[in-house]
């Protein structure tokens, strides 16, 4: 099963609301692996070879920088998207959906985002 992670400003209501919704799902804060700080391409290679799919609320650098790895033939295990401004329940609710219905080898080199149309 894919396993998730979150950067360091990650709304953590949409966390406990996705935590809630699916108990058993790998999920967790890169702060928990000292990465609070670090530039986004350090987590991206840190989120490549741990293979975690990356969720973020950062639109602003970090596509460009998951971009640049699969054009450059790094492994990138995925990036979510999620607008700050995004209601918390629609949030969970569409990684929830997500995460049920995209097989782990379907995450490979995708860039995906929230809200789903």
């Amino acid at each position: 099963m894919a396993q998730f992670a979150t950067d360091e400003n990650f709304n953590e209501n949409i966390v406990n609301g996705v935590l809630r919704s699916l108990p058993d799902i790998s999920l967790v804060s890169i702060m928990e692996f000292g990465l609070s700080a670090a530039p986004d391409p350090v987590i991206l290679e840190w989120s490549a070879r741990e293979r975690y799919v990356l969720i973020t609320h950062d639109y602003d650098t970090m596509p460009g920088f998951a971009y640049e790895r699969v054009s450059a033939g790094f492994p990138m295990p995925g990036l979510v998207l999620v607008p700050s401004t995004l209601s918390i329940t629609t949030a969970v609710k569409d990684l929830v959906l997500m995460f049920g219905c995209i097989l782990d080898e379907e995450w490979e080199s995708q860039v995906r985002y929230i809200p789903l149309r």
